[in-house]
């Protein structure tokens, strides 16, 4: 495999790991604020079933090389940045925070 190809293959796999971590923690935050009575205990354990999750799949792809560690934290960072730019953006031209 060249560099260029594994570079490329670590940006992809820090994309999909960033949005998927996204959405789970928008799911977390929009259950939390449509339902009427939330059990912190429910919430907190589900939080720290992704955390511990997402953890331990970045550790083992980084720790087996699958990926290289500096192209997976950008793409990461970007997909993060890039999520929460769209979200803000969508909810500005629906009017929800005028």
């Amino acid at each position: 495999m060249t560099a260029n190809a594994h570079f490329w293959i670590g940006v992809s796999a820090g994309v999909v790991f960033g949005l998927v971590n996204f959405w789970l923690l928008s799911r977390i935050v929009r259950g939390m604020v449509q339902a009427e009575k939330v059990k912190k205990s429910k919430t907190l354990l589900f939080f720290l079933l992704k955390i511990g999750l997402i953890v331990l799949i970045i550790g083992l792809i980084l720790e087996k090389a699958y990926v290289s560690p500096l192209p997976f934290l950008g793409g990461f960072t970007v997909s993060l940045i890039a999520a929460i730019c769209a979200f803000v953006f969508k909810s500005n031209f629906r009017g929800e925070n005028n």
